[in-house]
């Protein structure tokens, strides 16, 4: 593992990689085996005096119970402590927010009943149908989607995050490309690197998602389709086919 190799050599764990690596656990976003290869990193801090994550990040008592970190019952906070669901830790991240990004349905529906609003953003421009998306639950998505949520939600000037649309286009999740765009969502919209949905299908090869974008796609949306796959080299022939199918029906 390249990491290991690094750290071996000397290589220091930074801030930035020590809390990315912590927080993509914390999200679920690797498998037990990745998690245990990145302990090379989660089990060093950056200086001896830093903070173990977990403080640093001052989960409320509800953000405990919801990424399981407290055994107490989360209706029980819910009815003890009504503000919970307001309550933000260190990364503005809600426990609607947790609750999402580990697609954990029954307490969403709960924290919901409670009052939680949907259209949070943390402090890093990704919204709770965003962390849906990322939990590849399709269940949590339309939770936040029917109470709701905007699935297209405006990220401030700064922040680089892609859209939900765009998010879920990357990860081939074709079940959430549909829920996104029966809520709304812009078939065109594009990510920080004006990169739209579309052209996220093109690049990744996304047969299913790329054709179902296109049934979606209004005709002037789709003139000069051709020039994305000429700038891409990565397309197969199945992509390859595709594009050429729209652009010989865009020339009729």
């Amino acid at each position: 593992m390249m990491v290991k190799f690094l750290l071996k050599q000397g290589a220091l764990v930074d801030e930035e990689s020590y809390n990315h690596v912590w927080d993509f656990s914390a999200r679920m976003k690797c498998s037990h085996k990745e998690s245990t290869e990145l302990a090379c990193i989660t089990s060093n801090p950056p200086s001896l005096d830093h903070e173990e994550w977990e403080e640093a990040h001052r989960f409320p008592l509800a953000h405990r119970i919801v990424t399981l970190r407290d055994a107490m019952l989360l209706q029980d906070e819910l009815e003890d402590n009504p503000n919970a669901v307001a309550e933000k830790d260190a990364s503005g991240r809600t426990a609607l927010d947790w609750a999402a990004a580990l697609g954990r349905v029954p307490e969403m529906r709960l924290l919901l009943d409670y009052g939680a609003q949907v259209n949070t953003m943390d402090n890093s421009g990704r919204s709770a149908v965003l962390h849906a998306v990322d939990s590849s639950n399709a269940a949590a998505l339309r939770t936040l989607l029917d109470s709701g949520a905007f699935p297209d939600p405006e990220v401030p000037r700064g922040l680089f995050r892609s859209s939900p649309l765009n998010a879920a286009t990357f990860g081939g999740k074709l079940d959430m490309v549909e829920l996104l765009i029966q809520s709304g969502a812009a078939v065109c919209a594009v990510n920080p690197e004006g990169r739209s949905p579309v052209a996220t299908a093109i690049r990744y090869n996304k047969h299913d998602e790329l054709k179902y974008l296109i049934r979606e796609c209004k005709p002037f949306e789709l003139r000069g389709i051709q020039n994305l796959y000429s700038s891409r080299t990565t397309a197969d022939m199945t992509t390859t086919t595709t594009i050429l199918a729209v652009a010989l029906s865009n020339d009729h």
